[in-house]
């Protein structure tokens, strides 16, 4: 019995460092696939920075990324009752997963539109002639980039700059201010909420109206659910179409018209972080956060997919 015990003990002793062998091995190669996993998200997270770049319609000055604020009011105009409804109900969808907020009261007052026009072109020239208020206090500059890109959509937002609570600026005389400073009468729009920060403005800019109008003539092969994705992102967000092809890990609905043999089939994950980035991002933010925040949004959707 002791030659069996001993014989036991030995063998066990011989095959314990192979077993502990193959045990680190497992270990190590366990350790390399995290690395490498960590890696292609790393890669991933940089074309997803990069396109939120790429799509993003910078603010000038320094102001912070404009969003809706006030609940959404959509309407629709020019386009068949039927697929207005279901255009209507898939960008409220897409609006309230990124954490906007919808009046779904029929008699609220639009200050979002989606419409379709037999000649963009022609009509968008008559609303700048006859309607010039659809633009707000949008500069020349702002106006024509509304119809930058593929040509086939038309996009643009209305935005005020207010206190970060959402008060918005008083106006007084530039006098009262700085006397003889301009001409008397002269009017001057002052944030008078206070901010204890010395870093961060104590401003935001709002959303008061968003449009986005197609041309009937070039949605041909485009669905129902691809325009209703590309208006949310153009209507929600401050966004332009892409100049180059977007990669693979970083598609975006909103190459629908400037891309369209790479155009995904509807909203992607990417559209999603960014849209879910500026929603949840301090009323203050800038452009640089959005774009980190976007980021951050898209790891979450990588570490959920596994």
């Amino acid at each position: 019995m002791k030659y069996f015990s001993a014989a036991s003990f030995i063998t066990s002793c011989l095959l314990a460092p192979a077993a502990l062998s193959a045990q680190e091995q497992g270990d190590e190669a366990d350790e390399e696939s995290i690395i490498v996993e960590g890696l292609r998200w790393q890669e991933q997270l940089e074309v997803v920075e990069e396109q939120a770049e790429a799509v993003i319609r910078p603010v000038r000055n320094g102001d912070p990324a404009p969003r809706f604020f006030d609940r959404i009011c959509l309407t629709t105009w020019g386009i068949d009752p039927g697929f207005a409804a279901v255009l209507t109900e898939r960008v409220k969808a897409n609006a309230i997963e990124a954490g906007a907020r919808i009046n779904d009261d029929p008699d609220c007052r639009p200050n979002a539109l989606v419409a379709m026009v037999s000649d963009l072109d022609s009509d968008f020239a008559k609303l700048r002639k006859d309607h010039a208020w659809i633009f707000g206090e949008m500069k020349r500059f702002q106006i024509d980039r509304a119809r930058q890109g593929s040509g086939a959509a038309a996009a643009w937002n209305v935005t005020e700059l207010r206190g970060k609570d959402g008060v918005p600026f008083s106006s007084v005389d530039a006098n009262d201010i700085a006397p003889a400073s301009r001409p008397a009468g002269t009017p001057v729009a002052v944030n008078t909420q206070r901010s204890a920060s010395l870093v961060r403005p104590p401003i935001r800019q709002d959303m008061i109206f968003s449009v986005a109008i197609f041309d009937e003539g070039d949605i041909a092969g485009r669905t129902i659910r691809q325009l209703a994705d590309y208006a949310t992102m153009r209507l929600l967000a401050p966004v332009k179409e892409p100049e180059t092809e977007p990669p693979a890990t970083a598609q975006t609905i909103l190459s629908l018209f400037s891309f369209p043999e790479a155009a995904p089939e509807a909203i992607t994950g990417f559209d999603k972080a960014f849209l879910r980035a500026l929603y949840l991002l301090p009323s203050t933010a800038r452009d640089s956060q959005l774009i980190d925040a976007t980021s951050s949004e898209y790891r979450k959707q990588l570490k959920t997919s596994g």
